[in-house]
This record gives C-alpha cells, structure tokens and sequence, in this order.
C-alpha cells in the first residue's frame, strides 16, 4: 500500500492540457486516490478555461505552451527544466514519446522509472499533420522507430490499445519490458450518473462532440443537412473548438455552406464542459457519432465510444476503425458506416431514429457491457501494483 512518505509519481508531459481527460482525469486522479504522492509537469494550459481550479491536490511545476507543430520540437527543453525542480520523483509518467525523452535524462543518474504511455499512432498522425515538411514514408518510418526506440527505454509501457501497442513493440527491442494495453475506458461513476437522466421526446439528439476538422466535422454537419429532410426534429450537440467560436466560424472552418439556414436550426454549438458534466450531457442523446477519417481513425479506441456505452446510447462508427469495429461487433451496440460519406452517416441516423426499438436494444447492449467489463478501475489496477512496486523498490 502507498504511504504519505513515498517519493512522488511525477506527471511528466511536453503537450497535454492540465484537464485532459485521460491524464488528468484517469491517470493523474486515479493515482492520487489510491494514495500515492502525485506531481505534475507540463505546459499551463487547459482544454476548457471553466474547469475550475487547475490540478487540484496536485503539485505542479507548469510552464508556457509553445506555438505551433514545429514548437512542440523544442518543448522538451522547458519540460526538462521544470523537471530538474522537482526533488522527490520516484517514478515518470510519460504521456508522449518526447516526454519520455527528456525524463531520460532526468532519471539517468537516480535510475528512476519511466512508465510511457502510447496515446496514438504517431507515425500516422506525423504524415497527415507533417507530411509536407518532408517524404510521408520518410517521417513516418523515422518516427515508428523513434518511438520504438524510446519504448524499448522505458521501464514499461502502456498503450490505448493492442494496435497502437503491437505498432512500437512488434518487432521492436523491448524484450522484458512490462507492455499494458489501458483502453480509454470511463470510470464505474459516469454509468451513474447517465442513468439519472431522462432523455426528452421532443426531438431526435444526436452527440457529435468537439466541432475539429480532424473529428469528422465537416462530414458530420454535411451528414446533418442530408438527414434533416427525413428526421424533422434532428438535433446534433457540438462543443466549440474554442471560446468565441460562432456558427459562421465553425461553416467556414469546415467550407460547409449552409443557403437554407438548416444546419444553424439543427446544430447545437455548445460551450465545452467537464467530464463531470458529460454523463448527464450523452444521456439526453438519441445517438453516439464516431467520425474520425481514416488517417486518425484507422486504429483509434476513443473514450467516447465507451462513454456512449456507459450512458447507454447506440453508436455510429467508421467500417475502417478495426478497435471500434471489434467492440460493435462483439458487444452489438450499434452499427458501422463509412465515416467519410455523408450519405452512409445520413442513412445511419435515420436508421437510428427509424427502429428506436433496435436502436434501445443497442444501448442497453452497450451499457450492460461497460457495467460488466470496461470500467477504467479494472483497466488500471495492474498499473497501480506497479507504480506501487517501483516505489517501494525502485530496482524492480
């Protein structure tokens, strides 16, 4: 069991917000109440500037967000800096490859553990966002093995899911390092909470979530203006990117015109809310929308598929995210389309509001499942024992 004289676990980031949902929320506060002395380094920044006190009951040493992608190059420096303040770390948490990077050097000299945490396909993401400072298959094969590199590093290493793991360990040097796969899972509570909710009859809702390009957004508010004609009382949720975004910004982001005015009856552009505040939000909804594209999508897990299931919605994801498509499939709790369509995703809503009967069976599916065997406790406790280990005797 963790003691109050314990060395600290330090979370040690180069990008993430201080309330992003998996770090803060998941990691960061489940560590903290298992009782284990936690820290925190990274940029002071939040996704959503409402979320009330930064890092409550954690220590932290923030420094300023760099600008830009080629910002994030050099971030690792100010990440090292602030480390070199922290006196009492026993283990790193590294929720990027760089950060693991830059803890390297930190831990060198005390031997102290670095636990990397893979979020995503990196190489995938690096030839969509990067691909034009140089060869796609250049910066993706140069950052695969860079990553693989700093993996094979570290004192274990835990992943979103099998692909993303199997993607920098298969054929890597990881040899006895400790591998986990820790889905995106909501914790037992969200259940909970979605279930005190009654969603209202008057209109068919539908969650999209964060209005970005890279989410599916542009083909989401296409999809809506498509299905608007067969479901009169549609209504899609959607979180603004940022504060001051309006409905004109968000069209001409997306370069979707809107003559009729249907989208602006029919999008509801939200403020962006805690994940306190998101049970409550789903449950309302009709139906769960999952839109990455293919260069994201391809082998994403995302927390909001299991946040559907928790609040008991069906979901609509890609044919092309394999993760996905083995959790619809096993657990029956929706159907898959081809996201980049909007005529799929049209025809998938009305489908949806169409046979509400198969459609609550969906959820239900959904909901047992996430009760049974995808809550984000279970997920973590091998982890936990870990971190509890390396404390007690870092050499481990």
């Amino acid at each position: 069991m963790p003691t109050n004289s314990m060395r600290e676990i330090t979370v040690f980031t180069t990008c993430h917000p201080t309330d992003d949902v998996r770090v803060f929320e998941k990691v960061a506060c489940s560590l903290a109440d298992a009782g284990f002395n936690v820290g925190w380094v990274g940029p002071g920044w939040r996704n959503n500037a409402a979320n009330g006190e930064i890092l409550p009951g954690i220590d932290h040493s923030l420094f300023p967000k760099s600008a830009g992608k080629l910002g994030r190059l050099f971030t690792f420096v100010r990440a090292y800096r602030a480390g070199l303040r922290r006196k009492n770390t026993g283990v790193y948490y590294c929720p990027e490859p760089d950060a693991a990077a830059a803890a390297f050097l930190l831990a060198r000299r005390q031997r102290i553990p670095v636990l990397l945490d893979l979020h995503e396909l990196y190489h995938g993401s690096a030839k969509s966002e990067w691909g034009r400072i140089v060869n796609n298959r250049l910066t993706s094969a140069v950052i695969q093995r860079g990553v693989r590199l700093v993996a094979s590093y570290s004192a274990a290493v835990m992943a979103v899911n099998e692909s993303v793991l199997d993607a920098y360990t298969k054929m890597g040097r990881l040899g006895a390092v400790p591998a986990y796969v820790v889905r995106n899972l909501p914790p037992k509570w969200f259940a909970g909470a979605a279930a005190t909710v009654e969603r209202p009859a008057a209109c068919f809702r539908v969650m999209h979530g964060k209005s970005e390009r890279s989410r599916g957004t542009r083909i989401c508010l296409e999809a809506a203006a498509i299905a608007a004609q067969r479901i009169p009382n549609l209504s899609v949720v959607m979180f603004k990117s940022s504060e001051r975004e309006t409905m004109d910004d968000l069209l001409g982001a997306c370069e979707v015109a809107d003559p009729d005015g249907v989208l602006r009856r029919v999008v509801d552009l939200r403020d962006r809310i805690s994940m306190r505040e998101m049970p409550a939000t789903i449950a309302e909804c009709d139906c769960g929308l999952i839109l990455y594209g293919r260069a994201l999508g391809r082998l994403s897990l995302p927390n909001r598929l299991f946040e559907y299931m928790a609040a008991g919605i069906p979901v609509v994801a890609p044919t092309y995210s394999s993760e996905i498509v083995k959790v619809l499939t096993e657990v029956d709790c929706g159907l898959s389309v081809d996201a980049e369509d909007p005529l799929s995703v049209a025809d998938a809503l009305v489908q949806v509001a169409s046979h509400r009967e198969r459609a609550k069976r969906w959820g239900a599916n959904g909901r047992s499942a996430f009760l049974e065997r995808f809550s984000w406790e279970s997920e973590f406790a091998p982890v936990l024992r870990l971190v509890a280990n390396w404390l007690r005797d870092p050499s481990k």
